[in-house]
């Protein structure tokens, strides 16, 4: 019970790296997909909704900045683009949306890439659909190589 727990939580946080935990904790195929599936389908539910929460507060701290600069007399320096802003910002551009949708979460966490995706995507009403879809075809994928890679290893062994 405590490693289907445990496995369930890293699912909601650090996706990527689930398979594998569940592998060395000697849980089956079909309970790693399981619970990697909910875990980040729980994640991703939760920081979509929430996301317009996070980015109202992100500006509101903004505003607050640029207020106490105003009110003190000095400049205001806004915040550059980091590279990984500019290199979100042009994936963003060249890839469509269900792409997107699969790809960010993966790669920058289900928390953050899901709050990116319903930044650039929330407009269209199947973003969350396309959201849910990636999330069960990244946990497909990922048990998959995973169980695949480490199951070679064994065998070689």
């Amino acid at each position: 019970m405590a490693a289907y727990v445990t496995i369930y939580l890293l699912a909601f946080w650090k996706f990527m790296f689930t398979p594998a935990a569940a592998f060395a904790m000697g849980l089956r195929f079909h309970e790693t997909l399981i619970l990697s599936f909910f875990g980040a389908l729980t994640s991703v539910s939760i920081f979509y909704l929430f996301a317009r929460f996070f980015m109202r507060r992100a500006a509101i701290k903004r505003f607050r900045k640029y207020a106490m600069a105003i009110e003190a007399n000095q400049p205001f320096q806004p915040r550059d683009f980091s590279k990984i802003n500019k290199l979100i910002v042009k994936v963003k551009k060249k890839i469509k949306r269900p792409i997107g949708c699969i790809v960010f979460p993966l790669f920058l966490s289900l928390p953050l890439g899901t709050i990116i995706v319903s930044k650039f995507y929330s407009f269209n009403r199947t973003t969350l659909k396309w959201l849910l879809i990636g999330t069960l075809i990244n946990a497909f994928l990922l048990t998959l190589v995973t169980y695949f890679i480490f199951f070679s290893f064994d065998a070689k062994n």
